[in-house]
């Protein structure tokens, strides 16, 4: 019996009101990030297959307009308005990004003759249909060469609507992965995929239908299409922080940053256009640490390590920075330095990066039962920053807070107890730096001999993605513990540690 909607009740009301008291609503900032740069928009905006079904139609989301509702979080219904801005877009001259065609964003820049791709989105039909938007508007290049950024299938699933398996198998188009990428896209959505997916369904509510009293969206993104998962192996594996690629004249240096949003994953830099794919390690959300559909913790240490590393080798040069969700940020020119002592907009790496080594150092403190400390520490960091990292950071606490001390409304009567295991492991690094021994090393990541072949690994995935399938490791961070003396300052960490 399908269930009727209810209004908001009043305690739900009082507390969306006293939010709205709490966060900066009136920074119109990222909406005009959101806008900039626009060329135009697929009207309408539905993607369907051969037999007419429907696989993604954003203008169901037409409803987000206005001030949010009683029955919904203000802070979601403005996240909601902004992932629900689609169209082809100039990030810089030379750089195109698709939105609002899947969770992800799929983007072009352009080389001497064809362009290279930065994530082909999850389904082959969306794919598609951002290379024909982007053709109809830039002409027909060809397709010279693919970045997949990191193993989640919504990066890499519809590479099929940009190029074919005998492309790529006659040498026309080369395919770059971070290593490991093929062991973990398959193990991730195959061997805890069923199970993962069945709690998504509840965490994002996908099948509620759309609308102030049903689903709004899905924080980095509105929801996933619902097309053909493809895979095509890499031709190219990045192993190295530096290494420099050029295809139809493109320039691309890369850095690796492993176990960071997704186990394989690495950044790339366009030098000559002085713009940086900051995958999803540097995004407009904060990604969940401890996440309700039950993928493994990830490590906010390193994470923010990776920043660091990410600040130091690009931050003197960068104009702007996409992603492969959300909207690009825009620079001055040199302003995201890694130089010590330095200013910082917010509206870069820096936020994200304060914000991840909160809630590390804030869980830390929980271990040692320092609450009052823990509380102040991540308050300090998310209060000085702009809209899009401040609830968000508060909630990751909050989650990590209620597992491990088991209060009303802990994660851990619903079995999550992820959090506590996380806690338990900061101990144990904490008690190994303690004694002078630096926190525990990770062999490199290889892709097994036994791999699965392409054509088996994309059934695979294709059987079991139904949702974004985001997991990351949990603590045993890859980078040398952090000299803090108050959360938010910035201080830097060896990556080769």
């Amino acid at each position: 019996m399908a269930a009727t909607p209810k209004p908001a009740s009043e305690p739900i009301v009082r507390q969306h009101k006293a939010l709205l008291g709490q966060l900066p609503f009136a920074d119109t900032q990222d909406f005009d990030d959101a806008t900039r740069g626009l060329v135009a928009r697929r009207e309408p905006n539905a993607v369907t297959d051969a037999d007419g079904t429907v696989l993604w139609d954003n203008d169901t989301y037409a409803f987000l307009d206005g001030e949010a509702p009683d029955t919904v979080n203000p802070s979601l219904w403005r996240q909601s308005r902004l992932a629900a801005i689609d169209g082809l877009f100039e990030v810089v001259p030379g750089i195109y990004q698709v939105r609002g065609l899947d969770l992800s964003n799929t983007s072009f820049i352009e080389g001497d003759a064809g362009v290279v791709v930065v994530d082909t989105l999850l389904s082959a039909e969306t794919g598609a249909a951002a290379l024909e938007l982007y053709r109809r508007h830039r002409g027909d290049r060809p397709v010279k060469a693919i970045i997949y950024t990191h193993s989640h299938a919504d990066h890499f699933g519809g590479v099929k609507g940009f190029v074919s398996q005998r492309e790529v198998d006659d040498g026309a188009v080369r395919i770059f992965a971070p290593e490991g990428f093929i062991e973990h896209s398959v193990s991730e959505n195959v061997y805890a995929g069923t199970a993962m997916n069945r709690r998504a369904a509840y965490m994002y509510g996908a099948a509620l239908a759309r609308g102030p009293q049903g689903q709004v969206g899905a924080g980095l993104g509105q929801t996933i299409s619902t097309g053909t998962v493809s895979l095509i192996a890499p031709t190219d594996f990045i192993t190295t922080t530096g290494h420099e690629e050029t295809v139809d004249g493109v320039r691309m240096i890369f850095q690796m940053a492993p176990d960071t949003e997704a186990p394989s994953e690495m950044l790339v830099y366009f030098p000559d256009h002085r713009a940086l794919c900051a995958a999803e390690d540097a995004t407009h959300t904060f990604h969940n640490l401890l996440t309700l559909r039950g993928a493994v913790v990830r490590d906010p240490h390193g994470w923010a390590g990776y920043i660091t590393e990410t600040i130091d080798l690009f931050g003197g040069d960068a104009e702007v920075v996409f992603a492969a969700v959300d909207t690009e940020l825009a620079l001055a020119a040199g302003t995201l330095t890694g130089t010590e002592g330095s200013e910082i907009p917010t509206a870069t790496g820096q936020s994200d990066f304060d914000c991840y080594l909160a809630v590390e150092s804030a869980t830390a403190r929980l271990a040692y039962g320092d609450v009052a400390e823990a509380e102040r520490r991540l308050r300090t960091a998310i209060a000085s920053h702009r809209h899009r990292t401040q609830g968000v950071a508060a909630a990751a606490f909050r989650a990590h807070h209620a597992a491990d001390r088991r209060r009303p409304g802990s994660l851990d009567q619903y079995g999550q107890n992820t959090s506590a295991r996380y806690l338990r492991q900061t101990r144990h690094q904490l008690t190994r730096e303690s004694h002078g021994r630096g926190p525990p090393q990770r062999p490199a990541v290889k892709s097994p001999p036994n791999s699965p072949a392409p054509d088996e690994a994309a059934a695979r995935v294709g059987a079991h993605t139904s949702t974004k399938a985001e997991s990351g490791p949990p603590a045993g961070a890859r980078t040398a513990p952090c000299q803090e003396s108050e959360v938010g300052d910035r201080c830097r960490r060896d990556t080769n540690s």
